[in-house]
């Protein structure tokens, strides 16, 4: 039981998808910017993807259960949210509330994949970003 509490801190510590300011300002000249009140669900465990979530003001709770009672992140500017279901086209795996009101930016994955296949510079920062996921949920398997 101490090792699961333990566990769950350290993933709320852990920050999410991050990018750089200059990823962010590149994904935002293909998306399109809104402003979304506190307590919306931007997208929930299951739904198929409408695309990649950049932050970039506010605050988004990430949660892995089904009622939003696991949080497992939460998620600042620079985040990308829906990262690996966009790019693998699966359905979400997490559930996304904002906490605070939020201003984000919403690519589409048709564009979002088109713009990774066609900038190399932006497909390898998905890949690092995808990588360092890998290597942190590995370190904590490997203590837990």
């Amino acid at each position: 039981m101490v090792q699961a509490t333990a566990a769950r801190k350290r993933l709320v510590s852990q920050k999410a998808f991050e990018a750089s300011p200059k990823i962010c300002t590149l994904l935002q000249s293909i998306g399109q910017i809104q402003a979304v009140p506190r307590s919306t669900t931007l997208f929930r465990k299951g739904d198929a993807p409408n695309g990649v979530f950049v932050i970039l003001k506010g605050k988004v709770a990430l949660s892995a259960g089904d009622h939003g009672c696991e949080i497992t992140r939460i998620a600042t500017a620079h985040s990308l949210l829906g990262l690996p279901s966009t790019v693998g086209n699966r359905s979400y795996t997490l559930t996304a509330e904002t906490v605070t009101d939020v201003e984000l930016c919403v690519v589409p994955g048709a564009k979002f994949r088109t713009a990774m296949a066609s900038n190399p510079e932006l497909g390898m920062a998905i890949v690092t970003i995808l990588s360092d996921e890998v290597s942190a949920l590995r370190r904590l398997v490997v203590r837990t």
